[in-house]
C-alpha cells in the first residue's frame, strides 16, 4: 500500500520519497523542535515493510547507522539517528540536496559525450578522502575498526548542487569489531565495480574499496565499464580474470599519467595496488595539478552550478499549520478562518467576534474543502491526517464578497435591527405546530386517562374480594 505524504513517522514528517531500493526507501523528511519551533531536514531511509521480519535486511540497516554515526568527514554523508516505528526500523541521516552520481554522470555524457577529466579527479580525491578517515578509524581503545564499504559505486555517491561530494550507505559494510556480519562464501556489492577477490568471495579488506573507486573514475573517463558483458556469468568470469583495457583505448585524451594511476589501482593482485587511500589520492592530485594547476573546490562547484544549476529545495506541503497537539477538527478551523479573513491590521478584544470571523455558508463550504482525508496508515495501525488541501478559492471568494456586501449594508443602515428580526421571528407562523401540539399534550393526556381508569378498576376489585 502506498504511503500518502505528508505523513507522520513517529517524531518526523515524511514530505516526500527521494528514492526506493530493494531493502529499503528513502525519503525527505523533517523534524519540529519543542522550542521555538526549529526544523531540520532529514533523510529517512527506512526497511520496505515485506522485509520487516528478515533479520539480515535489518542487520544491514542498523549496522550502517551503527558504523557511519562513528564517522564525521565532509565526504560522508552523516547519519543522526536509529529508530524504531511501529515494527518498522529507519536511519536519519544527512539530506543531500543534489543528484547521484550515476545520474551526473549520464546527464554529463548527455551534453559532453564524456565527464571532463578534472572533475572526474576531483570526484574520486573526494570519494578516497572520506574513505581513509572509514578505513583509518579507530575504537574509544584505540584498535582499529577496519571498515569496509564494500558497495562503492557511481549510485552511492551524492553530488549537491553546492559542490560537495559525499559516500551514502554503509549498510553492508564488513567491521571487525562485530558491529555487521558476514556469511563467508556470500557476494555483497556491484558486481562490475567489484574488485576480484571480493567476487571469489574471498577474504577482503579496505583495498576492495580503493578498487572500486579506480572503476568509477575509469567509468567516468572512458564512458564504458572494461567487466560488462551480456550477462551475469560472463560478467563475474570478467571480474574474476581482471583484464582491464587500457583507459586511453577508449578516451585517447587521458594523460599517460594518469592511465598509469588507474592500472596499479585496477592490479589483479591486491598486493600490487594502492595500499591505502590516502596514497591513491595522492597520486590523483600529482596529475590534476599538472593538467590543470589552478583546479580547486570553486571549479568543481562552478561545474556543478553550470549543468545542473542550483534548484531551490523541494516545496514542503503547507507548512503554516496549528500544532498537532490541537484535535484535527480544531485545526482545520483556524485554517479555514485564517485563509478567508481579511488582514484589516486591527486586533479585536478577547471574546470579541468580528464580522469576518462569522459563519457563513460559503466559509462552511470552505470548511468542508479543507478537512484531510483520514485513511489508516499501514504502518502505524491509525488513523492518522495524511494530506492537507487547499481551500477551494471560489468558495474562499464567495465568502469575502458576502462579507463586504455585510459591511456595506451596515453602514448605510439598510439592515434591520436585531431585536426587529427576533420579533418577526416569533410572529412568523410556524407550520409545524399542530403536530407538535398533538405530540406534546393529546397523547399524554390519553395515556394519563387510561392509567387513571385502570388503577381504579384494580382498586374496586380488591375491595370486592
Amino acid at each position: 500500500m502506498a504511503l500518502k505524504l505528508p505523513a507522520q513517522f513517529g517524531k518526523y514528517v515524511l514530505l516526500g520519497m527521494v528514492a526506493r531500493g530493494g531493502m529499503a526507501e528513502v525519503y525527505r523528511a523533517k523534524s519540529r523542535a519543542e522550542i521555538g519551533g526549529f526544523e531540520r531536514i532529514y533523510a529517512i531511509k527506512r526497511i520496505l515493510p515485506e522485509l520487516n521480519e528478515n533479520r539480515e535486511f535489518i542487520n544491514s540497516l542498523i549496522n550502517e547507522a551503527k558504523i557511519t554515526v562513528t564517522l564525521s568527514h565532509s565526504n560522508i554523508a552523516q547519519v543522526y539517528d536509529l529508530g524504531k516505528v511501529d515494527e518498522t526500523y529507519y536511519v536519519a541521516m544527512e539530506y543531500v540536496h543534489g543528484v547521484d552520481l550515476h545520474t551526473a554522470i549520464s546527464k554529463v555524457e548527455l551534453n559532453l559525450g564524456r565527464f571532463p577529466s578534472e572533475h572526474a579527479i576531483h570526484i574520486a580525491m573526494c570519494m578516497l578522502a572520506g574513505l581513509d578517515v572509514a578505513h583509518r578509524k579507530r575504537d574509544s581503545m584505540g584498535n582499529p575498526l577496519a571498515i569496509v564499504h564494500r558497495d562503492i559505486s557511481p549510485h552511492n555517491v551524492l553530488l549537491s548542487y553546492s559542490g560537495e561530494v559525499k559516500i551514502i550507505d554503509f549498510g553492508i559494510a564488513l567491521a571487525a569489531n562485530k558491529l555487521g556480519t558476514t556469511r563467508r562464501g556470500v557476494i555483497k556489492g556491484k558486481l562490475l565495480y567489484m574488485a576480484p577477490e571480493q567476487a571469489r568471495a574471498d577474504e577482503i579488506d579496505h583495498r576492495v574499496d580503493l578498487f572500486a573507486v579506480a572503476m568509477t573514475l575509469y567509468r567516468m573517463l572512458t564512458g564504458v565499464l572494461p567487466f560488462d558483458a551480456q550477462n551475469q556469468y560472463d560478467i563475474y568470469r570478467n571480474v574474476v580474470d581482471c583484464r582491464v583495457p587500457n583507459p586511453k583505448h577508449y578516451n585517447p585524451n587521458i594523460p599517460d599519467s594518469l592511465a598509469e594511476v588507474l592500472r596499479i589501482a585496477m592490479q589483479k593482485d591486491p598486493e600490487r595496488r594502492y595500499q591505502d587511500a590516502y596514497e591513491f589520492r595522492s597520486q590523483l592530485e600529482r596529475v590534476i595539478l599538472e593538467i590543470l594547476p589552478g583546479y580547486g573546490q570553486d571549479s568543481f562547484r562552478a561545474f556543478i552550478e553550470e549543468y545542473f544549476g542550483n534548484p531551490p529545495m523541494p516545496a514542503d506541503p503547507p507548512t503554516d499549520m496549528p500544532t498537532a497537539d490541537l484535535p484535527v477538527a480544531r485545526q482545520m478551523e483556524l485554517l479555514a478562518q485564517k485563509s478567508l479573513m481579511p488582514n484589516t491590521g486591527k486586533r479585536s478584544k478577547p471574546g470579541e467576534q468580528t464580522a469576518a470571523a462569522r459563519p457563513s455558508a460559503q466559509l462552511q463550504a470552505a470548511r468542508r474543502v479543507v478537512q484531510p482525508p483520514v485513511a489508516v496508515d499501514p504502518f502505524e495501525e491509525k488513523a492518522t491526517m495524511l494530506q492537507l488541501d487547499a481551500p477551494n478559492h471560489s468558495d474562499i471568494e464567495a465568502a469575502r464578497q458576502q462579507q463586504a456586501n455585510a459591511h456595506r449594508v451596515q453602514k448605510r443602515g439598510l439592515h434591520r435591527p436585531t431585536e426587529a428580526r427576533a420579533g418577526a421571528a416569533q410572529r412568523r407562523p410556524n407550520p409545524q405546530e399542530p403536530s407538535r401540539l398533538l405530540i406534546d399534550w393529546l397523547i399524554p393526556l390519553v395515556f394519563g386517562l387510561a392509567a387513571a381508569a385502570l388503577m381504579a378498576l384494580i382498586t374496586y376489585l380488591v375491595v370486592i374480594v
